[in-house]
């Protein structure tokens, strides 16, 4: 999850999700969670990709995302090809994270109230086991910039939204970054 319009602010959810005082690293599932953080680059294709004319007509019918851009293959060191490779075409397989402008694909982008976070934010999984471990912190929920690790990451974040537009916002953007990962079979 990142905000768009305050990418200083990303590093608070970064942290939240990563080791140490207030973060709930410990309590992920692993390595599922690192995986997803790695924005599937840790996800091998069956096959070797084989950036081609074939690859950049199976860009071009890729819709566009943002005026002025279009979608282009990332180039990542990928894991080394799993199972049986035979059967899947490497001319199609492609990962795609950005456009030809370099700016991040996202899944989805919306307008959040600070209610619509918090909601979210108690969703997981992570966030049950580290109040099973630290029921201290559960028993705090509600009490703002005191209250348990939820609410103390989003008084951080709406003091930190105050802070960079000049007063308190009741609504602001959120999206989840986009990965596209293609291969067909071979005919």
């Amino acid at each position: 999850m990142v905000f768009p319009k305050h990418p200083r602010l990303n590093h608070f959810i970064s942290e939240y999700h990563s080791s140490g005082k207030d973060a709930l690293g410990p309590y992920w599932a692993q390595p599922g969670r690192s995986i997803v953080e790695g924005l599937l680059d840790a996800v091998p294709f069956p096959v070797e990709p084989a950036l081609t004319e074939q690859t950049s007509e199976v860009l071009s019918r890729l819709p566009n995302l943002y005026e002025g851009g279009y979608p282009v293959p990332e180039r990542i060191h990928e894991p080394a090809p799993v199972g049986g490779t035979s059967g899947w075409d490497a001319a199609s397989a492609v990962r795609i994270k950005r456009d030809s402008l370099g700016r991040q694909w996202f899944l989805h982008r919306d307008r959040w109230r600070w209610e619509n976070l918090e909601g979210y934010l108690r969703t997981s999984s992570a966030l049950n086991a580290f109040h099973e471990k630290h029921p201290e912190d559960a028993a705090k929920k509600g009490n703002g910039a005191q209250g348990d690790i939820v609410d103390r990451l989003v008084h951080r974040l709406r003091e930190a939204i105050k802070k960079e537009e000049g007063k308190d916002v009741e609504e602001f953007d959120i999206a989840w970054p986009l990965v596209l990962m293609m291969v067909k079979r071979e005919n």
